[in-house]
């Protein structure tokens, strides 16, 4: 169907607007013409652009309503709609009804024997079991959509897999195994050239390696992020990535290099992205002196520092003796 297509197409260039109105126009045509398929196809799309801008609660009807939709006309296309469905009730924190909608998912992968989708569905309960604190649980089901996704030749999937089971085993407080793991990804990003996808493993492997102290490593792997982040021009990742880099030369005590990236860190953000923000900035104004840091912005920027940034670091230091000891490690400090 004409408008079906267009619609696709509208979303796929990003305009969610015109793409729900084609849908919208799509799904009465064929529930006129009595066909079912695009009718269910049109609503699992409309459910997925509810879900985008965060109405769950119209995601949760529409994805309802094209399974019943698919369970007349097509069941083939029941695992994908139980995996979208499955999905809200995730980000809904509703990890019981995620947990039900994935299993659902599996089932009907199993009936088409399509080993793609099963390695999908398996990877999405590894998800909300982790989420759940089952970490055994979690790793038993990654480790079979992993197994499923190498025999497939899925590099992409590959990818997502070892991301996530990079995140289980630094739960479990296994940093070894969890930089062996974010490397893997890493090397499938690259290969596969997904910038987002090598960002994020960059800024996982930096993390950490900052955490058991390999502090030029970490700092190698943020600036590779950085640069990223930048071309991709996310600043707010950038920022995020110049507060870290901050911890981590605050942590080798190279005072001066620390402040420089805070400042880069701040001028971006306008103001404190992380409440401590402020405590991280008057520690290190303790150590290098207020006259650098503000020098340093009037250099960089050609403008005086900002009242919303001065204000907060003269209350604290007017309300509390600032430490000059640099931080120990990364907890609550700036991210």
């Amino acid at each position: 169907m004409k408008s079906y297509d267009e619609g696709v197409t509208a979303q796929e260039q990003g305009k969610f607007e015109v793409a729900e109105k084609l849908f919208e126009k799509a799904r009465k045509a064929a529930k006129k013409k009595k066909d079912r398929v695009t009718e269910a196809l049109a609503t699992r799309r409309l459910g997925f652009l509810a879900q985008m801008r965060a109405d769950f609660s119209k995601a949760e009807e529409l994805y309802e309503q094209s399974v019943e939709l698919f369970k007349k006309a097509n069941e083939k296309e029941l695992c994908a709609t139980f995996q979208q469905f499955g999905m809200v009730a995730h980000k809904r924190g509703d990890l019981q009804k995620a947990r039900k909608r994935y299993e659902a998912s599996l089932r009907e992968a199993k009936k088409l024997d399509d080993a793609s989708k099963i390695a999908s569905s398996q990877h999405l309960l590894g998800m909300v079991a982790d989420d759940e604190g089952n970490l055994d649980e979690a790793q038993e089901w990654l480790e079979k959509s992993l197994k499923a996704r190498k025999a497939a030749g899925d590099e992409e999937g590959m990818a997502c897999t070892y991301h996530q089971l990079g995140q289980i085993a630094h739960k479990r407080n296994d940093l070894e195994a969890a930089l062996d793991y974010h490397r893997l990804s890493l090397e499938l990003e690259e290969k596969l050239h997904h910038t987002d996808g090598q960002s994020a493993s960059l800024y996982q492997i930096a993390n950490l390696a900052h955490e058991i102290n390999r502090l030029d490593e970490a700092a190698s792997y943020y600036k590779r992020a950085l640069e990223i982040e930048k071309v991709g021009g996310d600043n707010k990742a950038v920022a995020r990535i110049c507060g870290r880099l901050a911890m981590v030369y605050e942590k080798a005590k190279k005072f001066h290099e620390a402040m420089d990236w805070l400042i880069e860190c701040l001028a971006l953000s306008q103001g404190y992205p992380h409440p401590a923000g402020p405590y991280h900035l008057a520690r290190l104004i303790g150590v290098v002196g207020m006259r650098y840091m503000m020098e340093t912005w009037q250099k960089k920027f050609g403008t005086p520092l900002p009242r919303e940034i001065r204000i907060p670091i003269e209350q604290i230091f007017s309300q509390v003796k600032v430490s000059k000891k640099p931080a120990d490690d990364t907890g609550g400090l700036f991210f």
